[in-house]
This record gives C-alpha cells, sequence and structure tokens, in this order.
C-alpha cells in the first residue's frame, strides 16, 4: 500500500494533478475534467487512515 501510495503522489508530483498525462482516458471520451486528481485525493485520505488503523494498539 505505501508503495501504491508513493506511486500515486510521485506521478501527480511531477505535474499539476489536472495535467497528469497519465488518464489519457478523458482525451479520448471528452470528458472535462482529469479524473487522476480524484484518485490522488482519495489516496491522500484512504491509504494512510487504513495503515494506522493496523497498528497495533
Amino acid at each position: 500500500m505505501i508503495l501504491v501510495h508513493s506511486v500515486i503522489l510521485l506521478i501527480g508530483a511531477n505535474d499539476t494533478y489536472a495535467r497528469c498525462p497519465f488518464f489519457w482516458i478523458r482525451d479520448d471520451f471528452g470528458h472535462a475534467r482529469n479524473h487522476y486528481g480524484r484518485l490522488g485525493r482519495f489516496a491522500q485520505r484512504f491509504i494512510p487512515a487504513t495503515l494506522v488503523r493496523e497498528i497495533p494498539m
């Protein structure tokens, strides 16, 4: 999970989430918004919360 989170953040940090070339599907289907930003924001909330939850108390 940490590796996936790191890759998502590194791809988004290379360019802004809005101009990320990884999601070329937007151009093919005529969507107005790049959905990579949504994926990045979801990962920034979900993955750390899941990892913290797994730490034994």
